[in-house]
């Protein structure tokens, strides 16, 4: 068999951020367990880290290799770059070689709105919308949002919170390609601005999708009906959300035992005593409805991803094409 090669032009172009989202939950909803997921290896290079995550289901196997070179954005190149290998079921050869970035531009919001989609349905009012990053995540983060929403909800303003607003503001795409009607109002926002503040006391959505070591904001501006995402990190010693913030929501992780593993955000709330790994619930007990999420209080979710999640969106993105 001769492998498919399939390009970033060519996914962004079959694949939507929904038929994303839909492949998740389908996947959780039929049975597959995260837990069972083979662990990756994050291994340190010169210039980075070199990704290895594997996985296997009842359709294949997979791996994807990426490269993370954290001195790339300075130099105009992609910090995150890669290929992902699928092999066939029956006899495991090579199918398909995916781009490994574009991959994970589908996988990593998927993740997060499959974790908060029942919590955005429950909304009763139009969304204010926080994002820290300029990146492909904190854009396709948007881009997802924009095809999940509920008919009865609409996104109001969307505010961008960037270290370099000269790169952001070249980054951002408009509200057309971000999928956000004309009405929405969309501001790019330096991470020193005043106006940072009030946004995250109006905010009902907050998204951390950015390279931080330590929390971004202070938790106790944001209101009781918050919802916050954090992608960012996938190190124990690394968060982008302070322990108060995870003390009083309820949290949603990929699993119980990888968020230990990896999720700095975590790992470091329960290590100064704001939260138990009782506080933790799985992202397959939300999604196939044996959680129920509290509107009451924030709702936190963290993801480091896992193998199984690209194994997922790879085989979609395969069948799409």
């Amino acid at each position: 068999m001769n492998p498919r090669s399939i390009s970033a032009a060519e996914i962004i172009k079959n694949f939507t951020f929904l038929g994303a989202v839909t492949a998740i939950e389908d996947a959780l909803k039929g049975g597959l367990d995260p837990a069972a997921d083979l662990q990756r290896s994050i291994l340190p290079i010169e210039k980075g880290e070199l990704l290895l995550m594997p996985a296997t289901s009842a359709e294949g196997s997979g791996i994807k290799i990426l490269t993370i070179a954290p001195n790339n954005p300075a130099l105009n190149q992609p910090r995150i770059q890669g290929v992902y290998i699928l092999f066939d079921r029956e006899n495991l050869s090579i199918s398909s070689l995916l781009d490994g970035a574009a991959l994970t531009t589908y996988r990593t919001p998927a993740i997060s709105f499959a974790a908060i989609r029942q919590a955005l349905e429950l909304s009763q009012e139009d969304l204010s919308v926080v994002v820290f990053g300029s990146g492909p995540q904190a854009i396709s983060h948007i881009q997802t949002l924009a095809a999940v929403l509920p008919t009865h909800v609409k996104v109001k303003s969307v505010a961008f919170v960037a270290r370099d607003l000269e790169k952001a503001r070249k980054r951002i795409p408009d509200l057309a390609e971000l999928g956000l009607a004309s009405e929405c109002t969309m501001q790019i926002l330096g991470a020193d601005s005043a106006e940072v503040d009030s946004h995250l006391q109006q905010a009902d959505l907050v998204i951390a999708a950015t390279t931080a070591r330590s929390p971004l904001f202070d938790s106790s501006l944001l209101k009781d009906s918050v919802i916050v995402v954090a992608v960012g990190s996938h190190e124990p010693d690394v968060r982008e959300v302070d322990s108060k913030l995870l003390g009083r929501a309820q949290i949603v992780v990929e699993t119980r035992a990888s968020a230990l593993r990896e999720a700095g955000d975590v790992i470091m709330a329960i290590g100064e005593g704001s939260i138990t790994e009782k506080s933790l619930n799985d992202l397959a007990d939300v999604v196939c409805g044996r959680v129920t999420l509290n509107r009451e209080k924030p709702l936190f979710f963290k993801s480091s991803g896992m193998s199984w999640e690209d194994l997922v969106i790879a085989r979609a993105i395969e069948r799409t094409l």
